[in-house]
């Protein structure tokens, strides 16, 4: 390991993976699965864990004897398999899940061969119930976060929404990449470094108007589980972590409707069953903003697009649409995932016009198919299709009115990034100690950006292009084991991920491990290691409110970029509160980037690959402190991360390490939430994040500047306090629909909070003392960009039934 000054505190270890130790890893996997399932051959239980009202499952349940012996706990889709004892131990059993009365059932094998269907009745008949999924089988730990939906959802965001993903960066050893920012940075990593899946559909821009909202869709969103660290050898492809987000199914029940409209955008949605046996339901919710329709209604007349007057409009948009279908053993599903921000600026003023329109947005297409054997084993298989889109259009017309001919400048840009991706995947569960899956990965990615610049002058246009083509395929082979031993006081998670490019035996190792144990009741140790490949590379040309992305798929000249981390901690529950401390050291490498000062859209069209720079190192160390309390009337939750992140690359900054962009060195994550009576909610959230980097010039003449190292400087801090208040009632005369109106302020106290900078030269005359001549100083001028004052925000939401 470098040691360098400045460091906030410092361990080490050292990891080496050969390939004799992978074989003899590889043995005692096997062999550790044959002795476990030899442990018991006993008769079983399936079933699934349904909602008693929508029969919409209740993914990781807890099933559990009453006399505590055996236990077992639902996977994703609420599916459970418990082991049945001897004759005459326990006759019955309970299942309890947070926000529903605990259920009460004989334990008694099943006379078909079709999974049991437990049903729980909510305990709660407001429309939100808390929901906390434990992260997986493991004690508290803050490697793996489950928060609940429901926390989430009324966490104070803009407008009064509610925001899911961008309430994250209140959790430990998460934060934002910059104001208003959705993006998510896990342990100091690239927010291009988490993989957001959205019902295991990656997304690659989640943000809205750069980041005032995510495209997670609120209305439809069931569990968000965050993986940091030990994340399961299934997930693959980014080096920080992972944020799953799983769509609910849609009530079986009966046809329900949601309508929603605030300061920013309007929203519904609508859920239902589907054919006469409801074994099939359906979900489709939709999002759009609709201040752009009355803004583009009322300046209709005050301007012409590309030709005359100023205007300005934004328009975002989300559709998420799901379908499942039960077919006894088979389950089919298949789901769409659409996203996307238009948007025109246009000025007519100096005798100049100048416009930018611009668009991107995501497409996903996934069906999915899974069996479950009458032994107990699941088969997954998937296949999705994504797109995500990038168009930047720039007109520059001069208006010249001495009739002299003019040149009209025009610029086109595009990126487009296609992937499809097929999996398939077996698990089994051999006893109540050990299940285990394994699965084929493959992703082919297509990625096109072009750039085409025009110049027109009277009759005479000269054009100038040039587009970038690439096409790769990721194979990944995987498989993990999770084991319970010592009476279930100790869990291992086992995995390991072999990955590549092309058709070739995949030869990149990606160990993965995450064990508890339990030393005595509600007090955890954990500890975790990762190692993580990454072959797509993410090009972020500068700090920008738009997405201004570009991507190059790994090569032989930039191979994929490498990750390992290591983190050991402690935990613990007690009753209603629950405390993490977690250490983590992480070191990163094969890392690309832009070459400072290249950094433009244009200039990586144009002078690609010269402009990129690889063969990258970083290392991030950091310490994270959670402490949570959940109540009845009154929550909270403190989130604290002290962290370094830093990189090198041999042409930058002379090869000197220089700190990451966005290295947060102190990360303050508050919340709180208070019941005031029996439908109103007061919460608040506040962040406290350390600025994060930027070069400062040290000198600047009329001609040039003089920097000094890179990224040594720091914005000032970013704090915010964000604060709202809910109602949730039931209409009177219509006791099916139900209500919830959010008062919401963005930004309290109005701090101007910076997300970006501008240099410039300021002119000023003055005199010469000695000589008394007037003389001409330039100085250095910085002027910080911020985007959001305080904001008030109101959104109303009504539930049909």
């Amino acid at each position: 390991m470098i040691n360098r000054t400045g460091r906030v505190f410092s361990f080490q270890y050292k990891i080496s993976v050969n390939p004799i130790s992978i074989r003899l890893g590889i043995v005692l996997l096997v062999g550790g699965f044959i002795s476990l399932s030899s442990l018991s051959a006993q008769t079983t239980l399936t079933g699934v864990v349904r909602d008693s009202l929508t029969q919409e499952s209740l993914p990781f349940a807890n099933v559990q004897s009453h006399d505590g012996k055996i236990g077992a706990t639902a996977d994703e889709a609420g599916y459970f398999k418990l082991q049945l004892p001897e004759p005459g131990s326990t006759d019955s059993f309970r299942i309890t899940y947070v926000g529903y009365r605990m259920g009460n059932f004989a334990l008694v094998p099943a006379a078909g061969t079709q999974p049991t269907v437990f049903s729980l009745a909510a305990s709660s008949l407001l429309p939100t119930v808390e929901v906390t999924v434990p992260g997986s089988t493991f004690g508290p730990t803050a490697g793996v976060l489950t928060p609940s939906v429901a926390e989430l959802k009324r966490t104070p965001v803009l407008f009064g929404e509610a925001d899911p993903l961008k309430s994250l960066a209140l959790l430990p050893g998460i934060s934002s990449g910059s104001e208003g920012s959705a993006a998510i940075n896990i342990r100091g990593g690239n927010p291009n470094q988490t993989d957001l899946l959205i019902d295991g559909n990656r997304i690659y821009n989640v943000n809205h108007i750069g980041g005032i909202l995510s495209a997670v869709p609120t209305l439809g969103t069931k569990t968000v589980t965050v993986y940091k660290g030990g994340v399961p050898a299934r997930y693959g492809g980014r080096l920080s972590g992972v944020v799953d987000i799983t769509l609910r199914e849609g009530r079986r029940d009966k046809l329900v409707k949601t309508f929603g409209i605030g300061f920013g955008t309007m929203q519904a949605a609508l859920e239902g069953p589907v054919g006469k046996d409801k074994q099939g339901s359906f979900l489709v919710t939709g999002r759009y903003s609709y201040p752009s329709i009355i803004n583009n209604l009322a300046n209709s007349g005050s301007y012409e697009k590309l030709e005359s007057g100023s205007h300005e409009s934004i328009s975002l948009y989300d559709f998420v649409g799901k379908y499942r279908r039960d077919l006894g053993r088979h389950v089919v599903t298949a789901s769409a995932f659409i996203s996307g921000d238009n948007g025109l600026t246009q000025n007519d003023r100096n005798f100049n016009l100048s416009a930018d329109d611009f668009a991107w947005g995501n497409r996903s297409f996934t069906l999915k198919h899974q069996y479950r054997s009458p032994g107990g084993g699941v088969w997954s298989n998937s296949l999705q299709y994504l797109n995500y889109s990038y168009q930047f259009d720039r007109w520059v017309k001069p208006d010249d009115r001495s009739d002299r001919e003019v040149t009209i400048a025009q610029r086109e840009l595009s990126s487009s990034l296609n992937d499809v991706v097929a999996t398939t995947e077996y698990a089994y569960g051999f006893n109540r100690h050990l299940d285990v899956y394994a699965g084929l990965y493959t992703a082919g990615h297509s990625f096109r950006t072009a750039i085409e610049d025009k110049f027109t002058t009277g009759e005479l246009t000269q054009t100038f292009d040039r587009t970038i083509g690439q096409d790769s395929l990721e194979v990944a082979l995987y498989a993990s084991a999770d084991v319970k031993l010592l009476r279930d006081r100790l869990q291992l998670m086992m995995g390991l991920r072999v990955s590549g490019l092309g058709l070739a035996l995949p030869r990149n190792v990606e160990p993965r491990l995450r064990l508890s144990y339990n030393f005595y009741e509600g007090f955890y140790l954990n500890a975790s290691y990762d190692h993580h490949f990454q072959y797509v590379h993410q090009l972020t040309p500068s700090i920008s409110l738009y997405p201004n992305e570009l991507y190059l798929l790994a090569n032989d000249q930039f191979p994929a970029e490498r990750s390992r981390q290591a983190a050991v901690g402690v935990g613990g529950l007690h009753g209603s509160l629950q405390w993490s401390v977690e250490a983590f050291h992480k070191r990163l490498d094969q890392l690309v980037r832009l070459n400072p000062g290249q950094e433009r859209d244009a200039d990586f069209v144009e002078r690609f690959p010269q402009n990129v720079v690889g063969d990258g190192e970083g290392e991030v160390r950091g310490l994270e402190i959670y402490l949570k309390r959940t109540g009845e009337k009154f929550d909270y939750s403190i989130a604290y991360t002290l962290s370094r992140s830093d990189r090198r690359y041999d042409e930058v900054n002379e090869g000197r390490w220089f700190p990451f962009t966005f290295d947060r060195q102190h990360d303050l994550g508050i919340t709180t939430s208070l019941a005031i009576g029996k439908k109103w909610r007061l919460n608040t959230a506040f962040i406290y994040q350390s600025g994060h980097r930027f070069t400062l010039p040290l000198a600047s003449t009329a001609f040039f500047q003089v920097w000094g190292d890179y990224n040594d400087a720091r914005l000032p801090a970013f704090n915010i306090l964000n604060v709202s208040a809910s109602k949730q009632w039931r209409g009177k005369r219509r006791a099916n629909r139900h209500h919830e109106l959010t008062f919401s302020l963005y930004n309290a106290y109005n701090r101007p909070n910076p997300y970006t900078l501008e240099f410039g030269n300021s002119w000023s005359q003055g005199i010469d003392p000695q000589t008394g001549l007037v003389t001409e100083v330039v100085s250095l001028e910085v002027v910080t960009l911020s985007a959001f004052p305080i904001l008030p925000g109101v959104n109303y939401t009504v539930t049909i039934k």
